[in-house]
């Protein structure tokens, strides 16, 4: 109407027309001049900021759920810019867990007057999620939830002190439950959390990309009058699941026939490239750095995997899949009883192939100091 705003500025993705006499600008949270930038500011030191937007870092959240809400507000492709220090994990009720929401990215390792997301630096300037925090005497089940969620990022955060140790879904997945969710984790350190079923993560369906990440000192705990757990660091259901250039170390198993202590793989389409797996022991199970099962395939390549040890079947990795391939991967000092390095179990009409794999001091107790393959 000539005051301003041309006719298509509302139309545009992002873009309002607002003011006397109009103006076309970006809506809240989107900058840049084709408005197609958008962020929300957290800092765990804005705790007097009772006028908190997340507009700048002088309006920043001090918590990251309201930031999360509002990035999900403003639109598919927000990002939060958070500063380091210590953030709990939201919880209402007992179950806890943060709640991550579809089109939401989060970024720590800022010190907190940032421009450009180039500029952090996630190793010096640590961003600490916490669930130990307690709500009503009791610690989160889980440090975030994703439930049903797309295009969700995670970068760059410490997640610690999630224990599962509820029902049902509470059960799983102490540092981050995903359900039919599309995440990407990434330069995260996932660290000393808790869970029956995947103490570290925890994924059924979907799509998991994890990615430049340590996965430490989870663990599977002890769990009275019932079957054993899986996956200290990771467990996953009929998902698809792509590892690149991810550390799993230490993970642990405090209870009986706990299968998987790094990984544990069921009905899903895995593939490991560029990482390692060191240092895994199960007391009364098998595959302590890996095992697979079910239908899907598996592909793993330039991995390492060394100093696992489990008591019965596998060392290192226990497989069993419709296709699995390990391409160019070094077997080092793993021990079990059958299949000091891997154990194979295929499923009629599956394969499994070794291409220009290397096995060194591995020791079985009984048959297969490397590999024990069953037809």
């Amino acid at each position: 109407d000539g005051d301003g705003c041309g006719a298509d500025c509302t139309v545009e993705a992002n873009w309002t027309c607002d003011g006397a006499p109009s103006v076309c600008g970006c809506t809240e949270y989107w900058r840049g001049g084709a408005c197609d930038e958008c962020v929300v500011y957290v800092d765990a030191a804005a705790t007097g900021n009772a006028t908190a937007t997340g507009l700048g870092w002088a309006e920043a959240f001090s918590t990251l759920q309201p930031a999360i809400d509002a990035a999900h507000a403003a639109g598919p492709g927000c990002e939060l810019w958070v500063a380091e220090g210590d953030y709990e994990a939201y919880h209402s009720t007992p179950v806890g867990g943060l709640v991550l929401r579809s089109g939401v990215a989060i970024y720590g390792g800022f010190a907190g007057d940032e421009t450009a997301l180039s500029q952090r630096d996630p190793e010096a300037r640590r961003t600490r999620i916490l669930a130990q925090s307690q709500y009503a005497g009791l610690v989160a089940h889980h440090a975030f939830v994703a439930d049903s969620v797309t295009d969700v990022v995670l970068d760059g955060l410490i997640i610690r002190g999630g224990d599962a140790n509820g029902n049902g879904p509470d059960i799983r997945g102490g540092g981050l439950f995903a359900f039919e969710s599309m995440l990407t984790v990434r330069n995260c350190v996932i660290v000393d959390n808790q869970a029956k079923f995947g103490g570290g993560i925890f994924v059924a369906g979907g799509r998991l990309h994890l990615t430049d990440s340590v996965l430490s000192l989870n663990a599977v705990p002890a769990v009275i009058g019932a079957s054993g757990g899986r996956g200290g660091g990771l467990a996953a259901y009929g998902a698809t699941v792509l590892i690149e250039r991810t550390v799993f170390a230490g993970n642990l198993a405090f209870g009986g026939n706990a299968d998987g202590i790094g990984a544990y793989v069921e009905d899903s389409h895995l593939t490991i490239l560029d990482s390692v797996f060191d240092g895994h022991v199960t007391p009364d199970g098998d595959g302590a750095a890996l095992v697979t099962e079910g239908s899907g395939d598996v592909h793993v390549a330039r991995t390492l995997f060394t100093a696992n040890r489990s008591t019965d079947l596998g060392g290192a990795v226990y497989v069993e899949a419709d296709s699995a391939v390990f391409e160019s991967c070094l077997f080092v000092t793993n021990e079990s009883r059958l299949g000091g390095a891997v154990y194979t179990n295929p499923i009629p009409g599956s394969s499994v192939a070794f291409l220009g794999c290397t096995f060194s001091y591995n020791h079985a107790t009984g048959r297969g100091g490397a590999v024990l393959a069953l037809d």
